[in-house]
């Protein structure tokens, strides 16, 4: 059988959603492939990368996650050599 990795896409990227994102970073098994939440990418990224109440990327990877804005509207959450599309619609039902 191939080992396939599982696709999955995280509504909501609050401590929960962050801890999620650190667990299948950490399983190698879990592709995550879009993150939708209502706070700003930018956020996201900084809380990603310094969250108080769990190890921060750098200390459990050894890099950091960045964030890119394009003129165009779509935002990307980097992270290692992932760049996850990142959404911010209210309604999940609207998600491409």
């Amino acid at each position: 059988m191939e080992n396939r990795k599982i696709r999955v896409a995280i509504n909501g990227f609050g401590r929960i959603g962050r801890l999620f994102f650190k667990m299948a970073e950490k399983s190698g098994q879990i592709d995550i492939v879009a993150i939708n939440d209502l706070g700003d990418v930018e956020n996201m990224a900084y809380l990603l990368n310094y969250d108080t109440a769990q190890k921060s990327l750098l200390e459990l990877f050894g890099y950091k996650a960045g964030f890119e804005k394009k003129e165009n509207g779509e935002s990307f959450i980097i992270v290692g050599q992932n760049k996850i599309p990142f959404f911010s619609i209210k309604n999940p039902v609207d998600l491409p």
